[in-house]
């Protein structure tokens, strides 16, 4: 059975990291990240080394090619159904 947003296989592992990321590294740091204005340096570090920093970057440059035409239907209608600034 399709997954209900339409991921493929390799998403769903990207989304279920993220997750683990977002949990284990980003939550125990959040407060002091916010309350001092620091960068995120744990959480950024975390998510290069599963991969997160080159998703949309070509492999023939070390990405993961998984750019903008490899996202889900419903992540392409939230960009664009934002209201635009005048």
């Amino acid at each position: 059975m399709p997954h209900i947003y339409g991921l493929d296989e390799t998403a769903i592992e990207f989304a279920s990291a993220a997750n683990g990321i977002a949990a284990d590294v980003a939550a125990k740091h959040a407060a002091e990240v916010d309350a001092q204005a620091i960068f995120p340096t744990a959480s950024i570090t975390a998510l290069a080394e599963r991969g997160f920093l080159g998703l949309c970057v070509a492999p023939d440059f070390g990405g993961k090619g998984r750019g903008h035409a490899r996202l889900p239907p419903w992540s392409k209608n939230s960009q664009t159904s934002a209201p635009r600034r005048r």
